[in-house]
């Protein structure tokens, strides 16, 4: 039979780490260079139809810094299509990044591109570490229905397709072209090597031919016809160029293989290609993470932890407190009335967005990158968390001044609260507050209703405020006063609250005393300073400042999405009735016991703990550390000889109790172990001498919660390990549980065929906030904050009479002193260049968080986890001044208890003015139609797409 002539494209590409195996600013050079050649290529020939910068905005704007003087160039061809840029603003990795922060970089990254010119919108994702089952749904969303990958694809499909379906678990879907000869299958087609310096070579018509007919070659059905399906050849690499004379190839290679059509393409152009050829094609749901094709490198889950732990943070802050209560501050009509100016919280807000993207990029927040890279990253957090923090502050303190505040007794310490989960509930919130006298005798606080509230007084401290004790002339001191308060003020946000004034015998001492500004008023220095002026002018005044700074737990049940004031009052005051019982129950500590919520958590003597629920069941040696060797580098962990080892006290364990409740309970638990020091030179096993490894964990519970917190430390001091966290189970779990991005993803436990594929598979997984195991008879959710990694072990149901007991391990910590090798036994070559990188061996202090809790059941586990909402998102506070203001905003502003739905942001409306931005996913296993609660400050509802294109009106 006659082979029929079918098309191929080949698409001109860079892919582009910005940081790897160099830095940002040394890839940057070379990116001027790329760019430079790329413009060069397009105007020198139209047959050079374009070429494709692996879709980040991010590069154009590093490329524009350093050469303006081609922005009007670069602008043309951005509109031509010919230089195609976007739709990302970073090419990020998918499970560990929030999925907020996948639409944000798409969204950032499309108004970038469209600024520049156009935006392409094609999902070009060729380099991640596995994708999400909702990316499909998050690119429909953005106005994207196509992705293109090279890893992820397992056995979902029983032969190699060039493209298929995958559909999101709400249905939508994108036509996904799988590259499964890599991204750089065509690089410098007409060269002997595909990534390289070309400027001694030639170019060779044979070369190209060899290289194609290998590449077609697994598409030829043994028929002799071609697939059906269209072919395009990836042709671009890692920070490559255009290829030198390509179109002179081509032309050649239509000459030399007739079967075959030659175009030079765009992405967009071939995706439209394979759309129009293929009507039908198979169908794929779900997350992709095999590594049948391509390694997936998962372990990048937890190479240099520190980096996610640090981006979990600065994400929250973003995304649950400070977004919202800048929209809220500057959006809300009884706000708008003000005349407040959004401007400064917008433009501050994105640019945290970008610093905070900029740290996205696979190989930056994977960890798997040269030292000097990871250390870069860490100002690019601290600035992000700067703005929002300072954002966050300003815009309560704006909307807690709109509080009713008439009701607190005059002269009491106030403070307004912003609950920012999706749900009523009790919440815990801490507030440290500046008194000018020490309240520890009779302090209690109340709520707006007056009515006393659980609270617990964690610490009171005398401070010194020594840079004003001095003495000074009467004249002086008067002259100074003012200038003190304002600086007091603007620096420390204190004031003048009260002062002791002692003159006897021509001596003059002044102390003033000071607490937040927000309670004070000028009428103290007015009045000091007429004391000063009754006294000579000359006469020595002995000027000494202090404060009490007080530290407070409150329980309380807060509105969803709600502000709330309380004030820190004594005991004496008969306004309170002092009689109301706490509607909270509270927690306690005794011995090695914490009580709460009915159970009863036991610190063993070996440093774990025993858990005794109140429906009578019982789980023991939960959380305890365990150790094991690690021959890998930063993208793959590979075990050595020995199996893991529990970390065991060396000597004594201390364990004290540091807070009795009724707030919140903890136990402290501090002891040294001794674990091996590092791998022997052969690195196939530990070596024998053993380095000492202190460990502190604070082991707390709160009231109104059925969760245990733990906030651990250690001092690493070993090298090439790994470090996990155990959690055996009572029971035979059927499948894993964990929150990804917008989903909650069901894994089962059995084990995947894997015979033939290019990387054995690992049974460690990804999740976000939170993953959980059960069954019919109990379950259990291990909350992690920045710890992404986890694995359940001893859990392959190979029978049904296989008892033997599962265990859910989480990553602590991973040390390794690579960044990539090629020895390792859990995957074949390198996954980047051989470079050491002592500092992923983390040889420093550890600091970690965790929580876990029981329920019932695993069909209340998925409910309980995401009602929860993100477990180590805490409610924020601020001083506030007294007020007659309205208290309208102490009501919710969403509420979702009535739902499964699950809030991500609140924030500005980016294309209508003064609206509220409100995205959320549901939880539950299948479509409903559930009460959301808005407030009635709001006029109309919208349902719109990710990137705020209108749907439809919804009634209010």
């Amino acid at each position: 039979m006659a082979r029929r002539p079918t098309t191929i494209h080949v698409i001109s590409h860079t892919h582009w780490d910005r940081e790897w195996y160099r830095t940002q600013q040394q890839f940057r050079l070379e990116l001027v260079d790329t760019i430079d050649a790329a413009l060069d290529a397009l105007a020198e020939d139209e047959r050079f139809r374009c070429f494709m910068l692996d879709g980040q905005t991010i590069l154009i704007d590093d490329y524009v810094g350093l050469r303006r003087e081609r922005e009007p160039e670069l602008r043309q061809r951005v509109a031509e299509r010919r230089l195609l840029i976007g739709p990302w603003y970073t090419q990020p990795d998918e499970f560990i990044v929030s999925g907020e922060s996948l639409v944000r970089n798409l969204l950032v990254g499309i108004a970038g591109a469209e600024h520049y010119g156009a935006s392409m919108r094609v999902g070009w994702v060729p380099d991640a570490f596995g994708h999400p089952a909702q990316l499909p749904q998050i690119l429909r969303q953005c106005g994207i229905e196509s992705a293109v990958m090279t890893r992820g694809v397992g056995n979902e499909l029983p032969e190699m397709q060039t493209a298929f379906e995958w559909r999101a678990p709400d249905g939508s879907s994108v036509l996904a072209i799988h590259q499964i000869q890599g991204y750089f299958s065509a690089g410098l087609l007409g060269f002997p090597f595909f990534w390289g310096d070309t400027s001694r070579w030639v170019p060779s018509i044979d070369s190209a031919r060899e290289r194609v007919l290998n590449l077609v070659e697994p598409f030829t059905h043994a028929s002799g016809e071609e697939h059906a399906l269209p072919l395009a050849l990836w042709n671009g690499a890692d920070h490559a160029q255009p290829e030198p004379y390509l179109v002179q190839t081509l032309g050649e290679l239509q000459r030399h293989v007739p079967e075959y059509r030659f175009v030079h393409a765009g992405l967009e152009e071939f995706v439209h290609y394979v759309r129009a050829l293929a009507a039908e094609l198979p169908t794929i749901t779900g997350e992709l993470r095999g590594s049948r094709y391509h390694p997936l490198l998962s372990s990048v889950l937890s190479a240099r932890v520190h980096l996610k732990q640090r981006n979990a943070y600065v994400q929250r802050l973003l995304e649950r407190i400070a977004e919202p209560l800048a929209a809220i501050a500057t959006t809300l009509p009884s706000i708008a009335a003000c005349e407040r100016d959004a401007h400064p919280f917008r433009t501050g807000l994105e640019e945290a967005w970008r610093l905070l993207l900029a740290n996205h990029g696979h190989d930056s927040i994977g960890g798997c990158s040269i030292d000097q890279v990871h250390r870069e990253m860490t100002p690019r957090f601290d600035q992000a968390e700067q703005i929002a923090a300072a954002i966050a502050t300003k815009a309560l303190t704006r909307v807690g001044q709109l509080l009713a505040s008439g009701w607190a007794p005059p002269s009491s310490p106030l403070f307004a609260c912003f609950n920012p989960h999706d749900r009523e509930g009790v919440r815990v919130l801490r507030h440290t507050f500046a008194w000018s006298r020490d309240m520890a005798t009779n302090l209690r606080v109340i709520a707006s209703n007056q009515k006393p509230v659980l609270y617990q007084c964690v610490r009171i401290a005398r401070e010194e405020y020594g840079w004003l004790n001095q003495t000074i002339s009467a004249w002086e001191c008067s002259a100074a006063l003012w200038w003190w308060v304002q600086v007091l003020a603007r620096i420390d946000g204190l004031g003048v609250h009260d002062y002791c004034w002692r003159h006897e015998h021509g001596s003059t001492s002044l102390t003033l005393m000071l607490a937040d500004c927000e309670a004070c008023n000028d009428a103290i220095a007015s009045e000091l300073l007429h004391l000063l002026h009754t006294i000579d002018p000359e006469e020595s005044v002995e000027v000494t400042a202090e404060l009490y700074r007080h530290e407070i737990l409150v329980a309380a049940r807060l509105a969803a999405l709600g502000l709330a004031t309380f004030a820190a009052i004594t005991d004496a005051d008969p306004q309170v009735d002092w009689g109301t019982a706490h509607p909270i129950a509270s927690v306690s500590a005794r011995e090695r016991c914490l009580h709460f919520a009915g159970n009863v958590l036991t610190v063993e003597t070996d440093a774990t703990m025993t858990l005794a629920t109140a429906d009578g069941r019982e789980y023991h040696a939960l959380a305890a550390i365990y150790d094991e060797g690690d021959r890998g580098d930063a993208y793959d962990f590979c075990p050595v000889e020995e199996k893991p080892q529990r970390v065991r006290p060396a000597g004594d364990v201390s364990i004290q109790i540091v807070e009795a409740g009724p707030v919140r309970a903890s136990i402290r638990v501090c002891y040294t172990a001794f674990v091996p020091s590092a791998l022997c030179n052969r690195r196939t096993r530990r070596d024998e001498a053993s380095v000492e490894m202190p460990i502190s964990l604070t082991v707390s519970v709160q009231a109104g919660s059925n969760a245990v917190t733990v906030a651990g430390s250690l001092e690493n001091r070993a090298r090439d390990h790994r470090l996990r966290l155990h959690f055996p189970l009572s029971f035979q779990p059927r499948c894993v549980y964990a929150e990804g991005p917008f989903s909650i993803d069901a894994r089962p436990v059995n084990g995947l065929d894997t015979a033939g594929w290019e990387q054995r598979i690992t049974s460690i997984r990804p999740h976000q906030n939170w993953v959980g195991v059960g069954n019919e008879t109990g379950g259990l959710i291990v909350h992690t904050d920045g710890l992404h990694e986890h694995e359940l072990l001893g859990s392959v149901l190979s029978s049904e009479d296989d008892q033997r007991p599962a265990v859910l391990a989480i990553t602590l910590l991973r040390s390794v002193g690579w960044l990539s090798r090629g020895d390792l036994t859990t995957r074949r070559g390198q996954a980047g260049p051989m470079i050491a990188t002592p500092e992923a061996q983390c040889l420093r202090k550890h600091e970690f968080s965790f929580g876990f809790e029981t329920v019932a059941s695993e069909s209340a586990l998925t409910a309980t986890a995401a009602r929860r909402g993100p477990f180590f998102l805490r409610p924020i506070t601020t001083a506030i001044a007294a007020s007659q203001e309205i208290e309208a905003l102490s009501e919710s502003i969403v509420d979702l208890s009535y739902s499964d739905f699950v809030l991500t942001t609140v924030a500005y409306a980016r294309k209508t003015p003064n609206a509220l931005l409100v995205r959320f996913f549901n939880s539950a296993r299948t479509a409903v139609s559930q009460r959301i609660d808005i407030s009635p400050l709001f006029q109309r509802c919208t349902r719109v797409r990710t990137d705020e294109e209108p749907i439809d009106r919804l009634p209010l």
